[in-house]
This record gives structure tokens, sequence and C-alpha cells, in this order.
């Protein structure tokens, strides 16, 4: 993927923020009125938890790592029909809440960050939507 390096270390500051994976979240579940029935019971530290491993894995599939591939491979399982069920419509307000929260939490962000998130996210939501 083009642009990987600055996709890592942008990747690495966003994980210094404590407040963006909770400002993600707050973004999120107000994007869509389909998307909270997805959290009921849910404990959310631990569902940040599993995004900050799952943002891990993107970018390692984005590196053509074949954890990271692996990885998106599990994820997609667990958001599949008979599963989670995730609609694919529904990750589109995933991907702008996530770049609200960069927005937010991120001053410092520039219009290349932006394209290395846009490409990154968009080769893992394919990885992870195919069976939606």
């Amino acid at each position: 993927m083009e642009n990987i390096d600055l996709l890592k270390r942008h990747h690495g500051r966003l994980l210094s923020k404590s407040d963006f994976f909770e400002v993600f979240y707050d973004t999120f579940l107000e994007s869509h009125p389909d998307i909270k029935q997805y959290f009921m019971g849910v404990e959310m530290e631990n569902q940040r938890k599993l995004l900050r491993h799952g943002l891990n894995q993107m970018v390692m599939h984005a590196d053509n790592n074949f954890a990271g591939t692996h990885g998106l491979q599990r994820i997609r399982s667990t958001h599949a029909p008979g599963r989670l069920g995730i609609p694919h419509h529904l990750y589109s307000h995933w991907k702008a809440s996530f770049f609200a929260a960069i927005k937010q939490v991120d001053p410092d962000y520039t219009p290349q960050i932006i394209a290395a998130w846009e490409n990154m996210l968009d080769l893992s939501i394919a990885e992870i939507a195919k069976s939606a």
C-alpha cells in the first residue's frame, strides 16, 4: 500500500491519544439508528480494546502481513450473517465516524494522513465485508 509508513506513524500517534476510541464509539453509536442494537449489553471498555486490536490487524493487512490478513478474516467471521450479521451499509458509518474521531482528537492531521487511512480502510472493509 502506498503511504504505509505515514499510516504506521499516524497509527502510533492515534494509539497514544487516550480518548480516540471513546470519541470514535460516541460518534459511531449516534451515526445511524441501527447501530446501537449491535452494542446492547457490550462492555465498551472491552470493545475499545477490540477496536485497538482490529486497527492493528488492518494496518498489518495493508502492509501485506499475513497475520493482519488472518486477523481480518477472523473479524469477517464474527461480523458475518449468522453471527453479528453487520449489514454492509453500516461500514460507511463506521468509516465516517473514524475520520470524525481523528479530526476531533488529532488537530495535526493532514490530507495525506486522511488519504492513507482512506486507502487502508477501503482495503480492510472490503476484506471484512466480503460476507455482508
